[in-house]
């Protein structure tokens, strides 16, 4: 019997706790700008106990090519001491004729260079006649020495 209410007591607390904790938690909130033709180049990502006193988290702001598809995208985050936006990553993309993604590249960025980083890591995307994905091999490339550090990660 005591075990029964002992367990019951821990119980109580461990869902009271869990109330608690649920009623302070931040919530994320984004906001979205959005071009003329309905593409979202820029995203804010904040926190806050509800819509307003928010603290700005990251941001992403996303270019696109002619046919429309994201050809990059810019993650930064927010540095409040600062009071700027800091780059941290950037994504490019490229596409097939037939608008299928091509190759996915990625690099991070040098704060103390003030320079993207020579770095760059590649995903490409190969396709066969039918428009079927073969494989995906990634590349590791240092652009200082040429050189591939990894490679071909296929699926099958």
């Amino acid at each position: 019997m005591k075990t029964i209410i002992i367990t019951l007591a821990i119980s109580a607390l461990a869902l009271i706790g869990n109330i608690v904790n649920a009623s302070t938690k931040d919530n994320f909130y984004k906001n979205e700008e959005v071009n003329n033709v309905g593409q979202i180049v820029k995203t804010t990502v904040c926190k806050g106990e509800d819509d307003k006193n928010l603290t700005l988290i990251k941001q992403y702001e996303n270019k696109y090519d002619n046919n429309g598809n994201i050809s990059e995208k810019v993650l930064s985050v927010w540095d409040s001491n600062q009071s700027k936006w800091n780059a941290i990553r950037k994504y490019q993309y490229e596409y097939t004729n037939n608008g299928q993604l091509q190759m996915l590249s990625y690099t991070t960025y040098n704060d103390l260079n003030k320079a993207w980083e020579n770095e760059i890591k590649y995903a490409m995307y190969l396709y066969n006649s039918e428009g079927n994905l073969l494989t995906v091999d990634y590349l590791n490339i240092n652009n200082k020495d040429k050189e591939v550090l990894a490679s071909d990660f296929s699926l099958k």
